[in-house]
Protein backbone atom coordinates (compact mmCIF):
# COMPACT_ATOMS: atom_id res chain seq x y z
CA UNK A 1 0.00 0.00 0.00
CA UNK A 2 1.26 3.43 -0.95
CA UNK A 3 -0.59 6.49 0.33
CA UNK A 4 0.36 10.10 -0.27
CA UNK A 5 -1.09 13.53 0.22
CA UNK A 6 0.08 14.68 -3.21
CA UNK A 7 1.09 12.92 -6.46
CA UNK A 8 2.19 9.30 -6.69
CA UNK A 9 4.41 8.99 -9.73
CA UNK A 10 6.91 6.23 -10.31
CA UNK A 11 9.70 8.48 -11.55
CA UNK A 12 13.12 7.13 -12.41
CA UNK A 13 16.52 8.82 -12.74
CA UNK A 14 16.52 8.22 -16.50
CA UNK A 15 13.79 7.47 -18.99
CA UNK A 16 15.36 4.08 -19.75
CA UNK A 17 14.64 2.77 -16.26
CA UNK A 18 11.39 1.48 -14.79
CA UNK A 19 10.18 0.85 -11.27
CA UNK A 20 9.35 -2.85 -10.86
CA UNK A 21 6.52 -3.99 -8.60
CA UNK A 22 6.00 -7.74 -8.51
CA UNK A 23 3.23 -9.34 -6.45
CA UNK A 24 3.23 -12.62 -8.38
CA UNK A 25 2.03 -15.76 -6.66
CA UNK A 26 4.12 -18.68 -5.53
CA UNK A 27 3.02 -22.06 -6.89
CA UNK A 28 -0.63 -22.64 -5.94
CA UNK A 29 -0.98 -19.33 -4.11
CA UNK A 30 -2.99 -16.16 -4.83
CA UNK A 31 -1.19 -13.18 -6.32
CA UNK A 32 -0.86 -10.13 -4.09
CA UNK A 33 -2.65 -6.81 -3.89
CA UNK A 34 -1.56 -3.29 -4.81
CA UNK A 35 -3.22 -0.23 -3.31
CA UNK A 36 -2.27 3.32 -4.38
CA UNK A 37 -3.96 6.38 -2.85
CA UNK A 38 -3.33 10.10 -3.38
CA UNK A 39 -5.54 12.49 -1.43
CA UNK A 40 -4.87 15.68 -3.42
CA UNK A 41 -2.76 14.62 -6.39
CA UNK A 42 -2.58 12.17 -9.23
CA UNK A 43 -1.63 8.48 -9.31
CA UNK A 44 0.41 7.64 -12.40
CA UNK A 45 1.68 4.13 -13.08
CA UNK A 46 3.09 4.98 -16.51
CA UNK A 47 6.73 4.39 -15.48
CA UNK A 48 5.97 1.32 -13.37
CA UNK A 49 6.28 -2.29 -14.41
CA UNK A 50 3.62 -4.10 -12.39
CA UNK A 51 3.37 -7.89 -12.45
CA UNK A 52 0.99 -10.24 -10.64
CA UNK A 53 1.47 -13.58 -12.36
CA UNK A 54 -0.36 -16.67 -11.14
CA UNK A 55 -1.01 -20.14 -12.44
CA UNK A 56 -4.80 -19.89 -12.09
CA UNK A 57 -7.03 -17.02 -13.25
CA UNK A 58 -9.14 -17.18 -10.08
CA UNK A 59 -6.01 -16.42 -8.06
CA UNK A 60 -5.16 -13.19 -9.89
CA UNK A 61 -4.00 -10.10 -8.03
CA UNK A 62 -5.99 -7.09 -6.82
CA UNK A 63 -5.50 -3.44 -7.76
CA UNK A 64 -6.98 -0.46 -5.94
CA UNK A 65 -6.31 3.13 -7.02
CA UNK A 66 -7.85 6.21 -5.43
CA UNK A 67 -6.75 9.50 -6.93
CA UNK A 68 -7.81 13.12 -6.61
CA UNK A 69 -7.46 13.63 -10.36
CA UNK A 70 -6.41 11.66 -13.44
CA UNK A 71 -5.41 12.02 -17.06
CA UNK A 72 -6.55 10.03 -20.08
CA UNK A 73 -3.10 8.41 -20.21
CA UNK A 74 -3.41 7.30 -16.57
CA UNK A 75 -6.66 5.45 -17.26
CA UNK A 76 -5.29 3.87 -20.46
CA UNK A 77 -2.22 2.67 -18.55
CA UNK A 78 -4.47 1.28 -15.80
CA UNK A 79 -6.46 -0.77 -18.34
CA UNK A 80 -3.27 -2.08 -19.92
CA UNK A 81 -1.86 -3.10 -16.51
CA UNK A 82 -5.06 -4.89 -15.48
CA UNK A 83 -5.52 -6.74 -18.75
CA UNK A 84 -1.88 -7.67 -19.39
CA UNK A 85 -0.19 -8.07 -16.00
CA UNK A 86 -2.43 -10.36 -13.96
CA UNK A 87 -4.17 -7.79 -11.75
CA UNK A 88 -7.64 -8.93 -12.66
CA UNK A 89 -9.22 -10.33 -9.52
CA UNK A 90 -10.64 -7.20 -7.92
CA UNK A 91 -10.17 -3.81 -9.56
CA UNK A 92 -11.23 -0.64 -7.75
CA UNK A 93 -10.59 2.72 -9.47
CA UNK A 94 -11.82 5.92 -7.83
CA UNK A 95 -11.37 9.51 -9.05
CA UNK A 96 -12.36 12.13 -6.47
CA UNK A 97 -12.43 15.10 -8.90
CA UNK A 98 -12.96 14.38 -12.55
CA UNK A 99 -14.55 12.07 -15.06
CA UNK A 100 -13.86 8.49 -16.07
CA UNK A 101 -14.30 7.84 -19.77
CA UNK A 102 -13.79 4.50 -21.47
CA UNK A 103 -13.41 4.53 -25.26
CA UNK A 104 -15.14 1.99 -27.50
CA UNK A 105 -11.77 0.35 -28.23
CA UNK A 106 -10.97 -0.18 -24.53
CA UNK A 107 -11.64 -3.30 -22.48
CA UNK A 108 -11.50 -3.99 -18.75
CA UNK A 109 -11.35 -7.69 -17.79
CA UNK A 110 -11.72 -8.57 -14.12
CA UNK A 111 -13.56 -10.85 -11.74
CA UNK A 112 -14.89 -7.77 -9.93
CA UNK A 113 -14.59 -4.25 -11.37
CA UNK A 114 -15.62 -1.01 -9.68
CA UNK A 115 -15.27 2.44 -11.28
CA UNK A 116 -16.16 5.48 -9.15
CA UNK A 117 -16.16 9.21 -9.91
CA UNK A 118 -17.09 11.17 -6.78
CA UNK A 119 -17.92 14.50 -8.45
CA UNK A 120 -17.70 13.75 -12.15
CA UNK A 121 -19.29 11.46 -14.69
CA UNK A 122 -18.60 7.90 -15.78
CA UNK A 123 -18.98 7.30 -19.52
CA UNK A 124 -18.59 3.75 -20.84
CA UNK A 125 -18.28 3.19 -24.57
CA UNK A 126 -16.05 0.12 -24.29
CA UNK A 127 -16.29 -3.34 -22.77
CA UNK A 128 -16.22 -4.44 -19.16
CA UNK A 129 -16.04 -8.21 -18.77
CA UNK A 130 -16.46 -9.78 -15.34
CA UNK A 131 -15.86 -13.52 -15.02
CA UNK A 132 -15.64 -15.85 -12.05
CA UNK A 133 -17.68 -17.43 -9.26
CA UNK A 134 -19.28 -14.10 -8.38
CA UNK A 135 -18.68 -11.68 -11.28
CA UNK A 136 -19.35 -8.06 -10.34
CA UNK A 137 -19.42 -4.73 -12.16
CA UNK A 138 -20.05 -1.55 -10.18
CA UNK A 139 -20.26 1.90 -11.82
CA UNK A 140 -20.86 4.97 -9.63
CA UNK A 141 -20.86 8.63 -10.64
CA UNK A 142 -21.54 11.84 -8.74
CA UNK A 143 -22.59 13.69 -11.90
CA UNK A 144 -24.05 11.21 -14.37
CA UNK A 145 -23.52 7.71 -15.65
CA UNK A 146 -23.66 7.01 -19.40
CA UNK A 147 -23.62 3.58 -20.98
CA UNK A 148 -23.28 4.37 -24.66
CA UNK A 149 -24.78 2.23 -27.39
CA UNK A 150 -21.45 0.44 -27.91
CA UNK A 151 -20.99 -0.33 -24.20
CA UNK A 152 -20.79 -4.01 -23.32
CA UNK A 153 -21.23 -4.99 -19.67
CA UNK A 154 -20.87 -8.76 -19.65
CA UNK A 155 -20.79 -11.00 -16.61
CA UNK A 156 -19.94 -14.66 -16.95
CA UNK A 157 -20.46 -16.83 -13.89
CA UNK A 158 -18.14 -19.81 -13.57
CA UNK A 159 -18.68 -22.87 -11.42
CA UNK A 160 -21.77 -24.82 -10.53
CA UNK A 161 -22.62 -23.42 -7.08
CA UNK A 162 -26.30 -22.32 -7.26
CA UNK A 163 -25.71 -19.76 -4.48
CA UNK A 164 -23.24 -17.75 -6.49
CA UNK A 165 -24.63 -14.99 -8.65
CA UNK A 166 -23.44 -12.16 -10.86
CA UNK A 167 -24.19 -8.53 -10.12
CA UNK A 168 -24.29 -5.31 -12.13
CA UNK A 169 -24.63 -2.32 -9.82
CA UNK A 170 -25.22 1.18 -11.20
Amino acid sequence: TVAAYQDIDFETPTNSQQINIDVSAATGAKAGSISLTSLTGNVSITNASITANTQQAERAGDLSITTASQTKTDFEQLLHTINEQGLSNQVYYRVRNGDISMADTQTLQSHAATLVSDTGSVVINGTIQAQGDRPYIGLFAGDGLTLAGMADMSRSQMGDNPYYSSLLEL
